[in-house]
């Protein structure tokens, strides 16, 4: 007569061991309703704050925009379009250390990609400057505002190529940058009808038509 295999009971064990949670969420709606609306928050906060872009889902539909000479009118097949208005012609440069980096998820300005906090002089010196970003708008504060040296600009981009959307991805907090393009007065959303839909205009700050980005070595100490 054959006994037992003595291993039986030990391969049972482990197996029910590791079975175990994925029985747990199965009898404990409550739990799977939690790792759900965690795993959901999670996403949404990766989304809206971290630098990325998983599978191009948010990517800019360079493809799909007829977009004019000068970049002044984008419009989509469906007739939905933007205006851009320029504070000029000319090509204007921010450089310095990149003390803020962020997407931008305006649903009404699929255009607009990040919110870049350009910094050079005491503002790129967290010892002497601190600095915050929330909403689209900065503050700094020091305890010596007197004899400050330097610039903080909040730059709010519009890459004009898929490139450029894709450089402005790969910046990191830490970086030191040069980005230029021309400054944007404004931008009008008509919606289908071509009825005004709302209007980007920022206050304080630098929105742009990114042309060049190019990454730079930190200035000697």
């Amino acid at each position: 007569m054959k006994g037992p295999d003595p291993g039986s009971s030990h391969r049972a064990s482990l197996r029910d061991f590791l079975l175990l949670p994925l029985g747990c969420l199965i009898r404990s709606p409550l739990i799977l309703l939690v790792l759900v609306v965690t795993l959901s928050l999670f996403s949404w906060v990766a989304y809206t704050n971290f630098n990325w872009d998983v599978l191009s889902l948010a990517a800019p539909k360079f493809r799909d925009w007829d977009i004019s000479s000068g970049f002044t009118t984008v419009t989509l097949p469906s007739g939905e379009s933007w205006e851009i208005a320029y504070e000029g012609s000319s090509t204007k440069a921010f450089t310095g250390l990149i003390r803020h980096v962020t997407p931008i998820r305006e649903i009404g300005f699929p255009l607009l990609t990040h919110d870049i906090l350009v910094t050079n002089g005491d503002f790129a010196d967290p010892e002497i400057v601190q600095t915050s970003v929330s909403n689209h708008h900065f503050s700094w504060v020091a305890q010596e505002v007197d004899g400050l040296s330097g610039k903080i600009n909040l730059l709010h981009t519009v890459p004009q190529n898929e490139e450029l959307y894709r450089t402005l991805l790969s910046l990191r907090k830490g970086d030191w940058v040069r980005i230029s393009g021309r400054e944007i007065l404004s931008i009008n959303h008509y919606n289908r009808r071509r009825d005004l839909s709302s209007t980007w205009a920022d206050a304080g700050c630098n929105s742009i038509l990114v042309t060049k980005v190019e990454l730079l070595e930190p200035p000697a100490e």
